[in-house]
C-alpha cells in the first residue's frame, strides 16, 4: 500500500513545487531585483532596463 502512496505524494509535491516557484517568480519579477538566470533569458532587454 505504501508503494501506491509514495508516487502520488511525490508527483503532487513536484507539481506544487514547480507551481509555487513559477508563482513566486511571477510576483518577484515586478520588483527591482535580479531575476534568475533562466528568467533573464526569457525577458527582453528593454523590459529589464525598464525595471531597473
Amino acid at each position: 500500500m505504501s508503494d501506491g502512496h509514495v508516487p502520488s505524494l511525490h508527483s503532487k509535491g513536484t507539481v506544487l513545487g514547480s507551481a509555487s516557484i513559477v508563482f513566486q517568480w511571477g510576483i518577484d519579477w515586478r520588483r527591482p531585483v535580479d531575476p534568475p538566470a533562466w528568467a533573464q533569458e526569457q525577458i527582453s532587454p528593454h523590459v529589464t532596463r525598464e525595471l531597473q
